[in-house]
């Protein structure tokens, strides 16, 4: 009799690890059942910025005035390669058509309506890169890039 007490207690045991087990794993995420947001689209802020971000071409202009100095900026960038980091956050990597060598821009917040965009910029870091795998060694969150992000809507 004490046999079988311990033989049911055993099977007992092992169906309970089992339920547990099989309800642990299906809460284990797939990361290929994300859907990521594309940053694709046309973002304008309040202060004449434009970004215009397509599957081939990267193009960000700005035309800002400050104490009767005008200042304008120009970016434009082929070859685009989008590094995904969360579903609604990323890297945005281009070829830039002046200097031909490699630049980024992270986004995050990414919605319907908006996003949040940060040029690659560090003090004393780089501008540019010579491949696009050297720039996406270089142009990280981690490294100290995309530290300032400004607030576009989509047009």
């Amino acid at each position: 009799m004490k046999n079988t007490k311990t033989f049911f207690r055993g099977l007992l045991s092992v169906l309970f690890l089992t339920v547990l087990l099989l309800n642990v794993t299906g809460c284990i995420e797939n990361v290929s059942d994300y859907t990521y947001v594309s940053p694709y689209g046309t973002y304008t802020s309040l202060f004449g910025e434009t970004y215009v971000i397509t599957e081939t071409t990267f193009n960000y202009t700005s035309h800002m005035e400050y104490e009767g100095i005008t200042y304008d900026t120009v970016k434009t960038g082929t070859d685009v390669a989008i590094q995904y980091l969360t579903t609604t956050a990323g890297i945005i990597y281009y070829k830039d058509t002046t200097e031909n060598k490699w630049a980024a821009t992270a986004y995050k917040d990414i919605t319907a309506s908006g996003i949040s965009l940060s040029n690659a910029y560090k003090l004393d870091g780089k501008a540019y890169c010579d491949t696009l795998e050297e720039a996406k060694q270089e142009f990280t969150i981690e490294n100290g890039y995309f530290a300032l992000f400004g607030e576009y809507a989509k047009q």
